[in-house]
């Protein structure tokens, strides 16, 4: 058994690569994964913050930079329970869109990363 002890340093920019800042301004540039998931898109295609996948990591759960998702700031932090993703269980809100590896695999895909 071991355990990932959170690391205060992971949301420093200044501390990132310069491929890990790259990598993150594409997903900020990218549309809402989870208004293009609405049918019709109910918010539209707002800026989008860099959410990381949670739950899937150890203690801390927080993800590299890599396995980062395009969330509008509604879906991400802002919006009321069951739609924002900080407002709501976490199975809650998969069960609403996909479960996040599904999303990661959809957001790779678009940018032509290679799982």
């Amino acid at each position: 058994m071991y355990v990932v002890l959170c690391n205060e340093e992971l949301g420093n920019m200044s501390n990132k690569s310069k491929s890990d800042k790259a990598h993150l301004k594409r997903i900020k540039n990218m549309d809402c994964i989870a208004c293009e998931l609405m049918d019709p898109p109910v918010y539209g295609n707002t800026p989008c913050d860099a959410h990381h996948i949670h739950g899937y990591h150890g203690f801390c759960g927080k993800a590299p930079d890599t396995e980062t998702l395009p969330l509008c700031k509604i879906h991400h932090q802002t919006g009321p329970k069951g739609v924002s993703y900080h407002g709501t269980a976490r199975k809650d809100w998969e069960a609403t869109f996909k479960p996040q590896y599904e999303l990661l695999d959809i957001v790779r895909e678009r940018l032509g990363i290679i799982a």
